[in-house]
């Protein structure tokens, strides 16, 4: 080991000293990468949810409540689906 101006310096011949330099390269180049993420600045003034150029119209939006307009169980509801025995037809000749 050498002594330079108080530092204690040692050459990577032990493979401690090689896994800390790997360790603190790879810290070093996530630590910039980080840091130079930060810097992007294009294209701030487009906004998040752009309707893409294909679509022709307005987007329209539909609420369910979950009760007049049941799509989850078909129209027979938590009890229905509970049941053992299967919904049969109205009209067993003229099924809907």
């Amino acid at each position: 080991m050498e002594q330079l101006s108080g530092l204690a310096l040692t050459t990577n011949n032990n493979k401690q000293g090689m896994t800390m330099t790997r360790l603190m390269i790879c810290t070093l180049i996530g630590a910039a990468g980080l840091v130079l993420s930060g810097c992007n600045d294009k294209d701030d003034d487009l906004p998040l949810n752009r309707i893409p150029d294909f679509i022709a119209g307005d987007v329209e939006q539909t609420r369910y409540d979950g009760i007049t307009d049941d799509l989850l169980t078909g129209g027979l509801g938590a009890t229905g689906l509970a049941s053992a025995t299967a919904p049969a037809f109205d009209d067993a000749l003229n099924p809907t």
